[in-house]
């Protein structure tokens, strides 16, 4: 039996890394993304509610994901049940710019309806796609 051999092409975000998140930051980074569309982006945050959106403390890589968000096709909000509630400083967007929320099973159902009546679907093991 002949196995494939798989080719990938890699793409890097020019910016600089922060260490502390391993995420990339600045100007060239969004420059990079605004060149491309995406299909789907997979954004983190640091707090989120229904009254107040998306929260991050980082003012760097929020501008690179607006821009990832701007070209997206499709967005998950990917947090674990800790952030729901959590404040920030800075605004990534309300929280209807996401498709759904991916979270851990450990979100309390009240939560998981409040969003629901907001429109927001949360994903977790048991409630799925």
């Amino acid at each position: 039996m002949q196995h494939k051999t798989l080719i990938f092409r890699y793409f890097y975000l020019g910016g600089k890394l922060k260490n502390s998140e391993l995420c990339l930051e600045g100007q060239e980074a969004v420059a990079f993304v605004e060149k491309f569309h995406i299909d789907t982006f997979f954004m983190s945050a640091s707090g989120v509610s229904v009254e107040k959106g998306f929260l991050d403390y980082g003012l760097d890589e929020l501008a690179v994901k607006q821009a990832l968000l701007k070209n997206a096709t499709t967005t998950f909000a990917v947090i674990d049940h800790t952030k729901f509630y959590k404040t920030a400083i800075f605004k990534i967007g309300a929280v209807t710019i996401v498709d759904g929320i991916i979270t851990d099973c450990k979100i309390p159902e009240e939560i998981v309806n409040t969003f629901e009546e907001a429109s927001v679907m949360i994903y977790t093991k048991e409630h799925t796609i």
